[in-house]
C-alpha cells in the first residue's frame, strides 16, 4: 500500500519539530484511504490530509494516550460531518 503526504501535514510536522527541536514530537496522521484503480486487487493508496500534534515528549502513559486519541477520533468525525453537509 502507497502512502503519500499532503504539503500542509508535512509543514507542519517540520515546523513542530523545529519549534521544539529538544523534544520528541508524537502525533496522528489523519487521512484516507484510497483505491488507485478497478483492475489493481489489493491495492490502495492512503493520502494523509491532516496531522495533530499530541505530546512534546515520549510518554509511555496509556491513560493520557487514549484520552487524545479518543478527542482526535471525535473531531475528525465532526469534521467529516460539517463537510458533508456544507451547502455546494
Amino acid at each position: 500500500m502507497k502512502v503519500t503526504c499532503e504539503s500542509l501535514p508535512l509543514l507542519k510536522i517540520l515546523l513542530h519539530a523545529s519549534k521544539h527541536p529538544s523534544c520528541t514530537v508524537n502525533g496522528v496522521l489523519l487521512g484516507k484511504e484510497v483505491k488507485v484503480s478497478a483492475g489493481s486487487e489489493g491495492e490502495g493508496e492512503v493520502r494523509v490530509s491532516d496531522i495533530v500534534p499530541l505530546f512534546h515528549a515520549s510518554y509511555h502513559l496509556a491513560a493520557p494516550t487514549e484520552i487524545a486519541l479518543a478527542q482526535v477520533g471525535a473531531l475528525s468525525l465532526l469534521a467529516s460531518v460539517i463537510q458533508h453537509r456544507a451547502p455546494p
